[in-house]
């Protein structure tokens, strides 16, 4: 025998009213329409907090050029106008970026590489024409 306990449950009558209207009974439906809104919803909000899409961004503030960031889909609004531009909010405050690249993590991760190792070229390439400029003078 089992170790669970047993659960008593009642049986569902069909329940008809006190009158009788044009010969027609009414019956108790089987499943109480309650609990399957219950379980609609929480099949939506679990998959909207538990799973992860697996899409990430790779974006560039506008206020800060020279620095990017990995971050998941859903934190990024898109703009409606160009799907290039989008904005982040964080800590109440809306930012606004500049996407560069969509897709798994793996991939942007390596696209983020090639990014900063280009990112490093330009600065390094201006930093040498300043340099040079001074020297002239």
């Amino acid at each position: 025998m089992s170790k669970s306990t047993q659960l008593k449950r009642k049986k569902l009558d069909r329940v008809s009213n006190e009158y009788e209207s044009d010969g027609e009974t009414f019956h108790r439906p089987n499943k109480s329409i309650r609990s399957n809104s219950l379980r609609l919803g929480n099949d939506l909000e679990s998959n909207e907090d538990g799973e992860d899409s697996g899409i990430y961004l790779l974006i560039q503030f506008i206020y800060k050029p020279d620095q990017f960031y990995i971050v998941p889909d859903k934190t990024v609004t898109l703009n409606q106008n160009d799907s290039s531009l989008g904005f982040v909010k964080n800590y109440l405050k809306l930012y606004k970026v500049k996407i560069i690249k969509k897709g798994t993590q793996k991939f942007v991760m390596r696209k983020a590489e090639r990014f900063k190792f280009n990112l490093s070229l330009k600065t390094s390439d201006e930093n040498e024409t300043e340099n040079q400029l001074n020297r002239r003078c």
